[in-house]
């Protein structure tokens, strides 16, 4: 039997000399690889005999851990991605730092951190979803807590960047005390708590660009130098080979590691003279950075044997095939997970071996609205099933894709005669003032007395694919 313990790397960062000790306390624990999290932390896997010394070498350490399986969540930022995509011009890798430093508390609720110009950091795997706003030091909020349903929500008004950390906790203790489930009675109860808090109008409309899914393996070229992202079939990394690149980097002046959702490390600022050295390690250890593209493209459940077995066996069937998965990614888990990817295996309950394949309805990565693709599919047929569903998406999805503002709820709502609502299949915005005049409906009409079978004049999406956008 073993025990796991999570090591929180705040916002994905380490330092290569707070790794090796974490090596040296995984080694003295009996260990002998580490772990890497989909929310951007390490772990540990110790038997029970050696789970006093785990913790005894962990707190030597002053690293933030946590012994018991999602008491403390760590939070996740795009810090890593920082000079290797398109960014916001004034989000900077120390903003991101100087904000993490204002966290004097270990959350509980899942925190995203996120430039919505990159690609490699999902933007809406969170609850508190905090998204870079084109204005200088200030974030869009997107909420998705449990208890308001199964669509995530705006904050009415952007907040300044000195104000998150207060604001998350502010949240977390109202939100856990447990009464409120709406964002609206949330805001107003914030409000009462934080009436200084910094805010700016909304001004244009909060849009979220559709991104290509990014490579993360291998060396690039950034700046006068190299990144480099390095991959494990099994999200395991030998300690021998974990202990020498600390060692590496720290030799190469190397400050920071940053870790990914794909369960990847990332090594930043690598001098061109310095590459050799980082291929010689790849090459002592045994670590290979030409994995194939389908391979990549996954997300799993932490420490899930059974869907990493399964995720082994679609990916070489799905190569043996040359299926083309190019534009889509996947996950494996029962929804409701906060999955990063445009399509879901979900095994059906209670019947082992059946699967549920679902795809967000725009085929984004962002999309929280699935559609069912096929149900009861045996894991003999899965693979099959994923061909026929890479040929829709080649055949079906629209050659530009934008993802759909997220549901925008002010604590005062509108009169219904004045809500608009946009068509997540082509974003076409239906308004009240003017109606549907294409499909016969006239001027004045609000969305919720249209009919039951009222379809969208250019897509022809059905009335539940609608969603309430702020005015």
């Amino acid at each position: 039997m073993t025990q796991t313990i999570r090591v929180l790397a705040k916002g994905g960062v380490i330092a290569p000399g707070d790794l090796y000790k974490l090596c040296q306390v995984a080694r003295e624990s009996g260990c002998e690889t580490l772990g890497l999290s989909s929310r951007q932390e390490v772990y540990m896997r110790v038997t029970a005999a050696h789970f006093p010394a785990g913790i005894e070498g962990l707190v030597k350490t002053g690293l933030p851990f946590d012994p018991e399986p999602g008491r403390k969540a760590n939070i996740v930022t795009s810090y890593g991605a920082t000079g290797m995509y398109p960014a916001t011009p004034w989000l900077l890798a120390g903003t991101y730092l100087d904000i993490l430093e204002q966290f004097d508390y270990q959350p509980r609720l899942k925190i995203n951190l996120t430039d919505p110009q990159q690609p490699l950091i999902p933007r809406f795997s969170g609850e508190l979803n905090f998204i870079a706003s084109p204005y200088p030091t200030f974030w869009h909020l997107y909420v998705q807590l449990p208890a308001f349903g199964s669509h995530g929500q705006l904050w009415p008004a952007p907040i300044g960047s000195e104000d998150i950390a207060r604001l998350c906790y502010a949240i977390e203790q109202l939100y856990c005390a447990g009464g409120i489930t709406d964002l609206g009675s949330l805001v107003e109860r914030v409000a009462g708590q934080l009436p200084d808090l910094t805010t700016r109008p909304v001004g244009q409309p909060f849009h979220v660009p559709t991104l290509p899914f990014p490579a993360y393996e291998g060396f690039h070229e950034s700046g006068a130098g190299y990144w480099l992202g390095i991959y494990r079939r099994d999200y395991a990394y030998p300690l021998a080979f974990v202990e020498a690149l600390c060692g590496l980097a720290l030799r190469g002046k190397i400050g920071k590691l940053c870790l990914t959702p794909w369960r990847t490390f990332l090594i930043k600022d690598i001098r061109p003279e310095h590459r050799p050295h980082w291929e010689k390690l790849l090459g002592v250890h045994h670590v290979g950075i030409h994995h194939a593209a389908n391979e990549l493209n996954w997300q799993l459940p932490d420490l899930d044997e059974a869907a990493l077995r399964l995720k082994k066996r679609l990916v070489r069937d799905l190569e043996e095939t040359e299926c083309n998965t190019t534009g889509l990614s996947f996950a494996i888990g029962l929804l409701p997970m906060p999955v990063a990817t445009s399509v879901v295996i979900e095994p059906e309950p209670g019947e082992a071996g059946s699967f549920t394949v679902r795809h967000t309805a725009d085929f984004t990565r962002s999309n929280t609205r699935w559609r069912v693709f096929a149900r009861q599919v045996s894991a003999d047929h899965l693979a099959q099933t994923l061909r026929e569903l890479c040929m829709h998406y080649h055949t079906a999805a629209p050659s530009a894709q934008v993802d759909p503002e997220p549901d925008q709820q002010d604590p005062k709502p509108a009169h219904a005669d004045h809500l608009l609502y946009q068509c997540t299949q082509c974003l076409t915005v239906y308004d009240p003032q003017w109606g549907d005049p294409g499909v016969g409906v006239p001027s004045g009409v609000p969305f919720a007395q249209l009919p039951g079978d009222y379809a969208c004049s250019l897509c022809e999406g059905h009335k539940e694919d609608f969603v309430q956008v702020m005015a």
